[in-house]
């Protein structure tokens, strides 16, 4: 399955790249919302992983983007739960 992993930081995208390769699936990166709306219309996502905070940009309009597809997804960030925006719609 091919993953839109959206996240700023490189060394942690490659993290995960590393991980999901290894249980079978394709790492898509992407490391701004434009980016990463760009690849959801481009290609077949079949899940994603979204940080909150791409420096200083919130990425909720990628994740209305995965809700409208119905691409299910999950958010990634190191913020407290409560504090992650209701846009995401529980998926934190």
């Amino acid at each position: 399955m091919k993953v839109l992993v959206v996240e700023d930081n490189v060394e942690l995208a490659s993290c995960i790249g590393a991980a999901l390769e290894h249980l079978g699936h394709h790492m898509v990166h992407a490391s701004s919302v434009n980016d990463a709306i760009a690849r959801i219309e481009s290609g077949v996502i079949g899940a994603a992983m979204l940080d909150v905070d791409l420096d200083g940009e919130q990425s909720t309009a990628v994740a209305v983007v995965l809700s409208r597809g119905r691409i299910p997804y999950v958010v990634t960030t190191a913020h407290a739960p409560h504090s992650t925006p209701a846009a995401y719609g529980g998926h934190a």
